[in-house]
């Protein structure tokens, strides 16, 4: 499990606390730092006393280069399968079993997520709101109608037979709610080190497994991350850039996890 992290420690705190709430124990953590302060490593210290599997892997500040510690966190891992997602991005009770039972040979998973509003996050933060409650139906429905949230339908947990019948049609991939292979990871180098700044890691991602004969499966109606609002972000060099790697056509990052691996 990778969970790409840059300071905010009580969105984390909150994520962490997710994780500790997790219906499968067998997994451990590593929390892919781009660069924040002393207070993520007293967090770290703090929830591996309280008994989560977790390391954290870091490198200095110098911008946006999160695609790079991705890479160094997945290059310290010994898992087969490799769940991705965010540090401000709370998980469902069941997000790592779910992503567990829906991995397939030849597949990577693309999970959804809910979106909080701006107060019902600032409730979260400051505990006058449970996170668990959100795994309730009726308060999200509830939530979403007085405009709390949005896309509450994709935390609704469904009975397995339905969410495979939902899961049916294909999505795209979102670097906060996903799983792959590491074998298929390894396959096409990990992540582009070459974005740097925000956005387009993830889509980069998701197009050269998609031009390595993988298959996206999509993950409804279960395994869902509910997003603590923060202000959007937008990159035209990223944007940019990401049109340059589709007409170059690789499968391969030029530069990945074998050169991020390799670096002292």
């Amino acid at each position: 499990m990778i969970l790409s992290v840059y300071g905010a420690e009580r969105e984390l705190r909150r994520v962490l606390e997710g994780y500790l709430r997790q219906t499968e124990s067998d997994f451990s953590l590593a929390l892919a730092d781009d660069g924040s302060g002393a207070g993520v490593e007293r967090l770290v210290r703090e929830f591996s006393d309280r008994g989560l599997s977790i390391r954290h892997l870091w490198h200095e500040d110098r911008g946006f280069r999160k695609a790079r510690i991705l890479n160094r966190a997945i290059g310290s891992s010994e898992a087969d399968y490799v769940i991705l997602s965010d540090g401000d991005c709370i998980p469902c009770r069941r997000f790592v079993r779910d992503h567990i039972e829906w991995a397939e040979p030849g597949r990577f998973i693309c999970g959804r997520r809910v979106l909080l509003g701006e107060e019902l996050t600032g409730e979260i933060l400051d505990r006058k709101a449970d996170p668990a409650r959100l795994e309730d139906p009726v308060q999200l429905l509830l939530g979403e109608a007085r405009g709390q949230l949005r896309r509450a339908w994709v935390g609704v947990r469904q009975p397995q037979l339905l969410s495979r019948l939902l899961s049916r049609k294909r999505r795209g991939l979102w670097g906060c709610n996903t799983s792959e292979w590491m074998r298929d990871i390894v396959r096409i180098n990990g992540f582009n080190n070459a974005f740097e700044g925000w956005g387009y890691e993830d889509i980069d991602f998701e197009r050269r497994l998609l031009a390595a004969g993988l298959r996206p499966k999509a993950l409804r109606g279960r395994g869902a991350v509910f997003h603590l609002h923060h202000p959007s972000h937008s990159s035209q060099i990223n944007e940019d850039r990401y049109a340059v790697e589709m007409a170059r056509s690789r499968v391969e990052a030029a530069s990945g996890l074998r050169e991020t691996m390799a670096e002292p």
